[in-house]
């Protein structure tokens, strides 16, 4: 009885598919690939395929984190008391500002290059173009040192005829006049005075301005 009513109804659903695909002129491919074959219902392979055949899954990576570590710029090292201190006030580079005593013997400001190349290779008398340079270089302690700035000898006192050792531009002078003879600058924060070089440094004990870019 049980199979009786199994036959009527699978031959029901074959008759109800062709009634279906006359009166509408459509196809189902779900419906076409049911077939009777001998009382059992199968589908066709190809139709199997096409129902269970899995999505594709795509993994995206995460995006790799990369960290870049940079050394901390520092100045370089030098022997005895005298230290470069860091300043970022000019140009907003990497400065370094040194001390470097100057003997009584010196004959001009041209000899501080020799000078501050004792204190490191590089070095070269050093340069002011802002008050706030001048002020850093007196927190620091260097109040009183000799600049890179000098007069060339035979050249009236004028902001035009001063000359930067370090090859710098000459714009900032804010310097007052203490001494008949004008041949060097000496830092008196926030400006400079201008000094006799020979008698300045005749006692021994003053020292030249260096700077070092990194």
């Amino acid at each position: 009885m049980r199979s009786a009513l199994l036959v009527l109804l699978c031959v029901g659903i074959v008759e109800a598919r062709r009634d279906c695909k006359a009166r509408y002129a459509v196809t189902n491919p779900l419906i076409d690939a049911v077939k009777v074959t001998n009382g059992s219902i199968t589908t066709s392979s190809s139709q199997t395929r096409l129902l269970v055949q899995p999505m594709t899954s795509i993994v995206v990576d995460e995006p790799e984190t990369i960290i870049v570590t940079q050394a901390p710029i520092t100045c370089p090292e030098v022997e005895g008391k005298n230290k470069f201190h860091l300043s970022y006030l000019y140009k907003n580079k990497p400065r370094c500002l040194g001390l470097h005593n100057i003997p009584a013997s010196t004959k001009s400001p041209a000899d501080l290059a020799a000078i501050c190349k004792k204190l490191h290779p590089d070095a070269v008398p050093a340069s002011f173009h802002s008050a706030d340079e001048a002020r850093y270089a007196k927190s620091i302690g260097f109040d009183g040192g000799v600049m890179g700035t000098y007069l060339p000898a035979g050249k009236p006192l004028s902001a035009a005829n001063l000359v930067n050792q370090d090859g710098e531009p000459v714009d900032f002078h804010p310097y007052i006049n203490t001494s008949p003879i004008a041949t060097a600058f000496q830092l008196v924060s926030p400006g400079f005075h201008v000094v006799d070089f020979k008698w300045y440094i005749s006692r021994g004990d003053a020292n030249a301005i260096c700077s070092l870019w990194l």
